[in-house]
């Protein structure tokens, strides 16, 4: 199930906080249990004076709300690269100092998308949910009025230790403006709130400061999580496009802003391409460019007082996710105990390895002593909290059955699978079958007639060097039993998947097995 619940809304309004003030001029419906905006006047001051120092670009998006909004801003532009990001949060704001002061902080910038938190600090004034909603509509409302391509985002009101009694308001106010975004395709409701209760359903302890109603960072990577892929679905595409150079630089000047206490580069940072890779890493080049990798960023850090101490950093842009998977998973330590870094990652030894969306980082260090580990280790945080994953889901990992599988069996091949060239885009992975380990492949292509091009091609393989096939159905599943001699493969067609099982000496357990993993195979 889903976290984020899009209702088709595009501002962005994130849980609503402290004690609202209700906008002057426009609003009829004005709440008169809002108390006044204008202790606010200081804080709507300061951010002009940044506007007339710097003024902010047009077209971007706005993020305001309460001190969970505000919380934010030293961390929000990174975690939102590279979408533009204009952060206006304002602490003890309600949903109503949001509608006051959006004719200053809001309407001037012509944000193509506004990101809202608000909502919180309405609750615990004792403002009626019905109200919040009622303020958030006229905020709606004004906003159109004079932006009405403008995207609003709603980041639900979050359940916190310090103010658990109020969660059934709180709960009746997210459903209320829930409700209101499936009525606009340009608003749209995200819930954070799921991603910050334990098992229980009590909000989680962790991820809150001593106050225990604002968050540290580890609740600011859940809001993280939840919504960027939401943002970056619809916002990316309007974003200015950054040439490589630009981007490669970027990335050289996060990697030096990495380097740790004590220690120093000890030559710049590297960066490499497909057509020079193989200056770095001779004889291994052919492996990460058959991944269609794209850019290669290096650094070394040695400990200033010993030179005999150092740590490598590699990171390998493979373009997108799933050859980031692949390069992973070819190069993973088979038991290696795994870590919560990235999507995947391990550690043997003293070195790193990481799958963090389209990146592949490696982290390898000169000894396994505790104090690079250590080293190692923050690095690898900070690395996978500083690089964007664009949430982009991995196919393979999504239609391959769970029930049953081998831990750490899962691979991918762009090219060349199970050493056929013409075999693509394909994962690999093992079960238990009757206590017996069984290969499958998956071969995802981009039409039936493809995957019929495939099975022709895999049929003619094992009457050139096999035994034979039989074509067989089995409860209307058609099946073809390769006899190689020595073992069997049953491979079949599924919407556009070719996929079977290979190297299963017993007949009838490859034919079963197939036939399960027909049955449990996610097609959609």
């Amino acid at each position: 199930m889903r976290t984020t619940i899009l209702t088709n809304c595009i501002l962005f309004l994130v849980g609503f906080m402290t004690s609202p003030c209700f906008g002057q001029g426009i609003e009829p419906n004005a709440n008169k249990f809002y108390p006044g905006s204008e202790r606010f006047e200081e804080d709507i001051q300061n951010f002009e004076i940044l506007d007339r120092e710097k003024p902010p670009p047009y077209s971007a998006i706005v993020c305001i709300g309460s001190s969970s909004m505000l919380g934010w801003h030293g961390t929000i532009k990174n975690d939102l690269a590279p979408l533009t990001i204009i952060p206006r949060g304002f602490g003890g704001s309600n949903m109503n100092d949001l509608l006051h002061f959006s004719d200053r902080i809001v309407l001037p910038y012509k944000p193509r998308a506004v990101v809202i938190y608000e909502g919180d600090n309405d609750i615990a004034q004792g403002i009626a949910p019905k109200e919040i909603a009622d303020t958030f509509r006229v905020f709606i409302k004004k906003i159109h009025k004079e932006l009405p391509e403008c995207r609003i985002y709603f980041i639900s009101i979050k359940p916190s230790l310090a103010r658990w009694d109020m969660w059934a308001k709180m709960q009746e106010a997210n459903s209320l403006i829930a409700a209101e975004c499936t009525k606009d395709k340009r608003l749209t409701f995200v819930d954070v709130a799921s991603g910050m209760l334990n098992d229980k359903g009590k909000p989680r302890k962790e991820i809150f400061q001593e106050d225990s109603l604002h968050m540290t960072r580890d609740g600011y990577v859940i809001w993280r999580n939840v919504l960027r892929p939401v943002l970056f679905e619809a916002e990316l595409q309007f974003e200015p496009q950054e040439d490589s150079a630009t981007f490669e630089e970027k990335i050289a000047l996060m990697v030096t802003s990495l380097t740790p206490r004590g220690w120093e580069l000890y030559d710049n940072v590297l960066r490499f391409i497909p057509e020079n890779l193989y200056e770095h890493i001779n004889g291994r080049a052919e492996y990460y460019l058959s991944y269609d990798m794209i850019r290669m960023t290096f650094a070394g850090f040695r400990k200033s007082t010993d030179n005999s101490n150092f740590i490598n950093l590699s990171i390998f842009d493979m373009s997108n996710p799933s050859n980031a998977f692949g390069v992973f998973s070819g190069e993973r330590s088979l038991g290696a105990p795994p870590l919560k870094l990235g999507r995947d990652a391990y550690r043997s030894k003293g070195n790193y390895y990481i799958w963090h969306g389209q990146y592949y980082i490696q982290i390898i260090a000169s000894d396994t002593i505790s104090e690079l580990r250590r080293i190692g280790m923050d690095l690898a945080e900070k690395l996978t909290d500083h690089l964007q994953d664009s949430g982009q889901p991995v196919w393979g990992l999504k239609a391959l059955p769970v029930n049953n599988r081998v831990p750490q069996s899962v691979q991918y091949f762009l090219i060349d699978a199970l050493g056929y060239s013409f075999l693509t885009n394909t994962y690999t992975a093992k079960y238990y079958k009757d206590k017996i380990e069984v290969s499958v492949f998956l071969s995802q292509q981009d039409s039936i007639e493809s995957v019929n091009t495939i099975i022709a091609k895999l049929k003619e393989h094992v009457n050139k060097y096999g035994k034979g096939v039989d074509l067989l159905s089995v409860d209307g599943i058609e099946l073809l039993s390769c006899d190689m001699g020595k073992y069997y493969d049953v491979i079949f067609q599924k919407g556009c998947l070719a996929a079977g099982v290979t190297g299963v000496k017993d007949k009838e357990l490859a034919i079963g097995a197939a036939i399960e993993l027909w049955k449990q195979l996610q097609t959609d």
